[in-house]
């Protein structure tokens, strides 16, 4: 037969060249073959199997290309003698690498056993006979699908699917590891539980939970040995006689995935026309198995690692010698749950003669009466069993390998609905920002797309469970069998075909499976912009060149839109500038708002009605269903799984906020504010004077207000004198300055003179000075819009200089915001005097004729929020006031006000210490902080 042209896959699989002209080869001892030119000539004394031993090298072997002349028939009596990659030896397993068919991977036993235990023996599911210790019972159990837990009495180690009614006896119970790393001590969870029982220790307690329908967590007593079940792992209540954790093991206890060797044939497998789904520009044999994979039609692959080809396969066909490069193997090619040296007892109701194991694991997968089966490497024998009884199986039995039906780890997943770029077989993070009840993984990503601060999912199978996360728990990602992960949404903004150059920030390798996960680590690592992923590596990277290559897959950090604030309107209320604009869909709307200078943020509706506005729109923030409410673009200067320690002396005060961009936003608006943290679980975002002691979090993300900063207000040829500085440090820039002024919690103005950085508190005795070279400035530059002044008020007190010139009360503000020690303004309007004064000014507030206006020095109070009142004990109550601003005003005022309330129809002001009892409100109330 003619060669098929061939189709792309993924999968993780061994390498061995395949014969052709002036190539070289490997060849397993009497693989002869009579009719193509060439001779393959093997010394008779090396030894075959199917799985493990060396082969013989042999240079310069030339063949013809053409030569196809094996066949592989459905169900197969024969097969051709064709050189499987890494297999050869009569005893499966000798010769081969160190950790090959040795003990099992991870944690060894750690005393977690029952001695003298016996249980419930209707759950078991396989007997192993010749087994002398309990490591070697736990490690089988461990390796073993669907094994919570195990009984070794006397030779034999019984499996089991569920463990109950544990009890004495003269055997020893072990489970499948002993890694207690992901429990809780002294905790226990806070959801209502169910009594399993009693365990002998907490390890055995969550076995038993493994095995209970409907269990995702367990608590286990110290003193009464109870073992409880729940229906959540997240929460729980301080009990130091308790210890909590997760339904499943902290780790595998499971061999390697090559534990038999590399399963790659050297060859092409072609078979009947319409066998075969070409795709190219596949990078490794690890993606090509896992396109097959995704593929249910797809039976076997081939991948040419020169050409970068993928080839799916529908069923065994004819085996040609290939190309150069050629690598084929099965689509369930993982080794780690097979059993080595252990024979199925018992009738088979089918046995073939095939003389590759993986020939054995397709008959019994494209067989619906199979359930598991056993090869011998010398009889070639292959044994099928359907799931009838206990499986009755003997150890020691040299070069005989058995397994389940369906494959091993995360191959048994990929019949699951789940998303395209969905990883299987692994787990995301420990602690979700929110958990929900859905029916598959593709829905668990959807409602990841409903939630305003979800960047990563994963979905428990077998409890049915939804866990939404931020991007930094895929760098928490861990394997489970039991769970599907992915990012918000597929191929969102990538480019295929393109790699970004330059240094990495960080690179990974083969742990990282799709383009889509990439993504996901750039936006957990602090600093990287871009990323690159080229199937076999992820490149993080701060900036980079883009170039033309066909392997890669690249990307920014954040594609558009993904930090919108979904089911939220921001209405204007009396200040700030609002657009109106018809006919526009979201994101003709976020084009919008890119396009007007005064824009900062947008809410667009269903009805495509879109309304571009300021910051002083969004105050107010109201949920509603058909709203979504956002900016042209997401911050990329976060830090994820970090945050700050909020103190009595840095917390300026603590808001709600839908996500990590909303927090910033709040953040930016506040002059005072140097850095925010935001707890993505609680949704509580903390506005912060400058940095704190940093703290460790899965669901924190911190940064600075802005990513980028403005220096609108520094003064040339000005220092700030009569005051003290609080720190004094070199610094090379006057951005470097302000940034070293921003960090610190007690800065609130800096000035540069000669290399040296001087940082500054309010400090009354602070003044603006001339000096030749030096620049001064404010903790952040706040671009002063809205004025909010008041006409006809006149503030007679405070004043801090002589009148000075100004065009306008617009002008008159903005000197007020350049002297450190000005709060608020009076403008005499036909004099064009502006009188810049202290705080104890509004002590004075008085009316006025119309040729006077007053303000503040920021303009209107930006960092209120709507719809939240304080309670408790009140300072003061001020009445009259016109807006919120003024009442600002007055708790700056009141040395002991810390926040305040303002009712926009009582126009009531009042003033409190603290800020402990919120109570919810009517969207005509705002509250805030002492200052912005």
């Amino acid at each position: 037969m003619g060669r098929i042209r061939r189709a792309a896959a993924v999968a993780g699989l061994g390498i061995t060249l395949l014969p052709r002209d002036g190539t070289e080869a490997w060849l397993a001892p009497n693989r002869r073959h009579a009719e193509v030119s060439g001779t393959f000539e093997a010394p008779p004394s090396m030894v075959e199997t199917q799985w493990g031993s060396p082969y013989t090298y042999i240079p310069q072997v030339t063949v013809n290309e053409k030569a196809a002349d094996f066949f592989f028939a459905s169900v197969l009596e024969s097969v051709a003698e064709l050189p499987a990659e890494g297999q050869g030896g009569v005893e499966a397993g000798e010769g081969a690498e160190a950790g090959q068919g040795g003990e099992a991977a991870g944690p060894q036993p750690k005393a977690c056993e029952a001695l003298n235990a016996d249980a419930d023996r209707s759950h078991v599911f396989q007997t192993i006979q010749g087994i002398e210790t309990e490591e070697a019972c736990q490690n089988f159990c461990g390796q073993t699908k669907g094994c919570v837990a195990a009984i070794l009495e006397g030779a034999t180690c019984s499996l089991m699917r569920a463990l109950r009614g544990v009890k004495e006896g003269s055997g020893i119970l072990v489970v499948q590891t002993c890694d207690n790393s992901c429990f809780s001590q002294g905790r226990k969870l806070s959801s209502e539980g169910k009594s399993l029982g009693t365990a002998n220790n907490a390890n055995i307690c969550q076995a038993m939970c493994q095995g209970e329908d409907g269990c995702i967590g367990f608590s286990w007593n110290r003193s009464s040995k109870e073992c409880t079940s729940h229906p959540s792992e997240v929460g729980s209540a301080e009990d130091k006689a308790s210890v909590s954790g997760p339904r499943d093991g902290c780790s595998l206890n499971v061999r390697p995935v090559d534990q038999a060797g590399k399963c790659t044939l050297q060859v092409d497998l072609t078979g009947d026309a319409g066998n075969h789904i070409e795709a190219p520009n596949v990078s490794t044999i690890e993606q090509c198995r896992r396109e097959c994979l995704l593929d249910k039609d797809c039976k076997w692959f081939t991948f040419n690692e020169v050409t970068k080809i993928c080839y799916h396969k529908k069923k065994v066909g004819n085996i040609a010698y290939g190309l150069k490069g050629d690598h084929t193997a099965s689509r369930l090619c993982d080794a780690s749950c097979l059993q080595k040296d252990v024979k199925f007892a018992g009738n088979a109701y089918k046995t073939l003669n095939v003389k590759y194991m993986q020939l054995c694991i397709y008959n019994c997968f494209i067989d619906g009466k199979c359930q598991r089966w056993s090869w011998d490497s010398k009889s070639t024998a292959c044994n099928l069993f359907d799931g009838t009884g206990v499986a009755d199986s003997s150890a020691n039995q040299a070069g005989v390998w058995s397994g389940p039906k369906e494959g091993c780890a995360a191959d048994t997943l990929y019949g699951r609905e789940a998303p395209s770029c969905a990883v299987r077989g692994s787990r995301y993070g420990t602690i979700p920002i929110s958990t929900q009840t859905v029916d598959n993984a593709t829905l668990c990503q959807q409602q990841c797309q409903k939630s305003s601060m979800c960047e990563a999912f994963s979905y428990d199978i077998k409890g049915k469970v939804c866990y939404l996360h931020v991007a930094y728990a895929a760098k928490l990602k861990r394997a489970n069998y039991n769970f599907i992960s992915g990012p918000r949404q597929c191929a969102g903004c990538s480019t295929n075909g393109s790699e970004y150059s330059g240094k990495a920030l960080q690179e990974m390798g083969s742990e990282v499976e799709t383009a889509e996960e990439c993504q996901l680590l750039c936006q957990a690592t602090s600093g990287c912009e871009v990323y690159s992923f080229l199937g076999s590596a992820c490149k993080l990277l701060g900036s980079g060149e883009s170039k033309k290559n066909v392997l890669a897959t690249s990307g920014v950090k954040y594609c558009t839109g993904v930090c919108d604030i979904l089911g939220f309107r921001a209405p204007r209320r009396e200040f700030g500038y609002a657009l109106l604009l018809k006919g526009k869909s979201l994101e003709d709307c976020r084009k919008a708002c890119s396009a007007d200078q005064k824009c900062t943020n947008f809410t667009s509706w269903l009805n495509k009605e879109c309304y571009i506005k300021d910051d002083q729109d969004h105050r107010m923030q109201e949920p509603i269903p058909e709203a979504t409410s956002g900016w042209v673009s997401c911050s990329t200067c976060f830090r994820q799984g970090v945050g700050y320690k909020a103190t009595e002396a840095n917390l300026l005060w603590t808001l709600p906020s839908e996500n990590a961009e909303e927090c910033r936003q709040r953040c930016e608006v506040m002059e005072s504010c140097g850095r925010f943290s935001y707890d993505a679980a609680s949704k509580a975002c903390s506005m912060l004077s400058g940095e704190g002691e940093e703290v460790q979090g899965e669901n924190l993300v911190s940064g600075p207000p802005r990513c980028t900063r403005r220096d609108t207000c520094y003064q040339n040829g000005v220092s700030f004198t009569g005051g003290k500085a609080i720190s004094e440090a070199k610094a090379a820039s006057s951005q470097a300055c302000q940034e070293l002024c921003e960090k610190d919690a007690k800065c609130r103005f800096f000035t540069l003179a000669s290399g040296k950085c001087s940082l500054f508190a309010d400090d009354a005795a602070l003044r603006p000075t001339k000096s030749d070279g030096a620049v001064s400035g404010n903790k952040r530059c706040i671009l002063l819009e809205d004025i909010c002044e008041e006409s006809n008020i006149q503030y007679s007190s405070g004043d801090l200089d002589s009148p000075l010139t100004a065009k306008n009360s617009q002008e008159c503000m903005a000197l007020c915001y350049k002297d450190p020690q000005c709060r608020i303004w009076t403008y005499l309007v036909p004099e064009k005097q502006c009188l810049l004064k202290s705080i104890t000014g509004f002590s004075n507030r008085a009316k006025a004729t119309s040729q006077k206006k007053s303000g503040g020095r920021l303009g209107c109070a930006r960092c209120t929020r709507a719809a939240i009142a304080f309670g408790g004990k009140e300072l003061q109550t001020v009445s009259g006031l016109p807006h919120e601003t003024v009442c600002q005003f007055a708790c700056e005022l009141n040395k002991k006000c810390k926040f305040f309330t303002f009712d926009q129809v009582s126009k009531s002001c009042k003033l409190f210490a603290s800020d402990s009892e919120r109570l919810p409100a009517e969207n005509t109330v705002l509250s805030g902080p002492r200052r912005c």
